[in-house]
């Protein structure tokens, strides 16, 4: 029973790790593509989440 729980905490991490990466991932590309590094806080990681594909600057 021991193992399992071990088991478990152990996979939660790294869940919890991926997603903590591919927040990181996501958000220097939003900065990159919007070109704002001022915009590196939660709500625009979470504008980036909501929207995969922003609106492209206008020209």
């Amino acid at each position: 029973m021991t193992e399992l729980i071990v088991t478990v905490l152990a996979a939660k991490s790294s869940f919890t790790w991926h997603i903590l990466r591919f927040w990181e991932w996501g958000m220097g590309h939003w900065e990159w593509g919007i070109g704002h590094r001022a915009l590196n806080f939660p709500p625009a990681s979470l504008v980036f989440l909501v929207s995969p594909a922003p609106c492209p600057p206008a020209s």
